[in-house]
């Protein structure tokens, strides 16, 4: 996981990495637009922009693997079938 906070100008204020070498990414949002959404097979990632009295401030960038969420789903998955393969064996 990593996240930044960007300057209006796009110079980095402040970043947190899980894993160092990590970088956060400043990423522009078009105009008209106040965040951009991205969720991938590997990754999800968030840019949103900051606004203070009706101004722009800066913009916020979180990016997150999703690995650890798909290895958890995966072990869910597999003990809901060993509960549900007796239960159905039995109905039938």
């Amino acid at each position: 996981m990593s996240a930044g906070i960007y300057t209006p100008d796009g110079k980095l204020f402040a970043s947190y990495r899980v894993i160092p070498g990590t970088n956060s990414k400043s990423s522009s949002i078009p105009s008209g637009q106040d965040e951009i959404r991205r969720l991938t097979n590997k990754e999800i990632m968030l840019v949103r922009s900051i606004t203070f009295q009706g101004k722009p401030s800066g913009i916020v960038y979180i990016r997150s693997d999703v690995e650890e969420l798909n290895e958890r789903l995966e072990r869910y998955a597999g003990m809901l079938a060993l509960f549900c393969w007796p239960v159905c064996w039995q109905l039938y």
